[in-house]
């Protein structure tokens, strides 16, 4: 199936910076083909930017030449600019912490005063084991979103995967601990291969 780039970048400026950007970005802002007319209320207008964006959806939009132009221009221009790299950071560092956040909770759950298996011992130790990114951290990753032109991205991955490798499965909750397990393997196998290349 051939790839639909803008289609594509258009997707990805609404995850890295919102549905309002990605919709002027595709020109869904501007006066013109009344289907693609700036009127209605937010919820239309996430309606109509969907349409743009999934081609699976119910009354999908073809993207006119124009509008993909305006896209790829509009991607180009922020990545050049490195826009998108500190919201890559942001959403790398938000998901790591998200899954240390939940072991927290679990941890109080099972080894905190009112838990299932009081341990002062054990409850500090899961804390500090699963206690969010640091600023060395952070700043790690930043540095390698920056490399990313030059090494392809294969110090974000080990970066990425350093850190995923450290969350234990077991400390998640039943409802959230296959998914994690996926991006974990995902994560881990993707620095993996790189190791190789080299």
């Amino acid at each position: 199936m051939k790839r639909d780039l803008a289609r594509e970048r258009l997707k990805e400026i609404r995850t890295l910076q919102g549905w309002k950007a990605a919709y002027k970005a595709a020109g869904l802002d501007t006066q013109g083909d009344s289907s693609f007319s700036d009127k209605g209320k937010n919820a239309t207008k996430r309606r109509r930017l969907s349409r743009a964006i999934n081609t699976k959806t119910t009354g999908a939009k073809k993207l006119d030449s124009a509008q993909r132009k305006k896209i790829n221009r509009t991607y180009r221009t922020r990545e050049k600019k490195g826009v998108f790299r500190g919201e890559r950071v942001k959403r790398t560092v938000k998901a790591i912490n998200k899954a240390n956040n939940e072991s927290r909770k679990r941890a109080r759950k099972v080894f905190g005063s009112k838990g299932t298996s009081p341990d002062a011992k054990k409850l500090a130790r899961r804390l500090r084991q699963n206690s969010n990114l640091s600023a060395d951290d952070v700043r790690r990753l930043e540095e390698a979103f920056e490399r990313a032109d030059r090494d392809g991205g294969v110090s974000i991955r080990a970066e990425y995967a350093r850190h995923m490798s450290k969350v234990q499965l077991t400390n998640l909750q039943p409802s959230t601990r296959n998914q994690f397990k996926r991006r974990q393997t995902k994560a881990i196998r993707a620095a993996e291969r790189d190791a190789k290349v080299e």
